[in-house]
């Protein structure tokens, strides 16, 4: 999310990026990186904002960290317990805090569950610990495919020209600035001899 904020920042120096990151750094929870990281996507696409092209990866791309993020905080904060039944091991599991109301039921749930007496939304193991672990690094390979598509390409964020004039208009624009860069470089070193 960070890496996302200076981009949507247009931080351009290295001082600018570490105040950029320092900043967002600043955010206490989730969900005011996630708000913050909102507010600069609709500055930075502009009148684009509300173009479903523009607006739904990212939109999907915040219900992923949000949906990740309550996923972290059950890891973060839950207790881990061994469970035994009728003097058989199970193993441990974790379980939320029993004064976390979100994430607890006030009740005992069915007595034929054996974990009913938990009151617990969730029990984890190690290999479903090690499951989210693998998705909260296919999330982050999302944001490393996600963030070129959003590139500024001589002023412009790349999805919006790929949305306008069809997909890889941005990759020839930037072959063209690229182009012309060189011609005038060569030019410049031709008038310099």
């Amino acid at each position: 999310m960070a890496m996302l904020f200076q981009v949507m920042s247009r931080a351009e120096t290295a001082n600018a990026h570490n105040a950029v990151r320092r900043a967002f750094g600043s955010i206490e929870s989730s969900a005011g990186r996630r708000r913050a990281l909102e507010a600069a996507a609709e500055i930075y696409f502009a009148q684009e904002w509300e173009n479903p092209v523009v607006r739904k990866p990212f939109k999907s791309l915040m219900l992923a960290f949000e949906e990740g993020s309550k996923r972290r905080d059950e890891i973060a904060h839950g207790m881990a317990y061994g469970v035994t039944f009728n003097s058989t091991p199970m193993g441990c599991f974790l379980f939320p805090a029993e004064y976390n109301t979100q994430r607890t039921t006030p009740w005992m749930g069915n007595a034929d569950d054996p974990f009913a007496f938990s009151r617990a939304k969730y029990r984890y193991t190690s290999t479903m610990i090690h499951g989210l672990a693998s998705k909260f690094g296919e999330l982050w390979h999302k944001v490393i495919e996600y963030t070129p598509t959003i590139r500024m390409v001589n002023g412009t964020p790349a999805v919006i020209l790929d949305a306008r004039f069809g997909d890889g208009t941005a990759q020839k624009v930037e072959a063209m600035l690229a182009e012309e860069k060189s011609k005038a470089n060569s030019a410049s070193s031709s008038e310099v001899k």
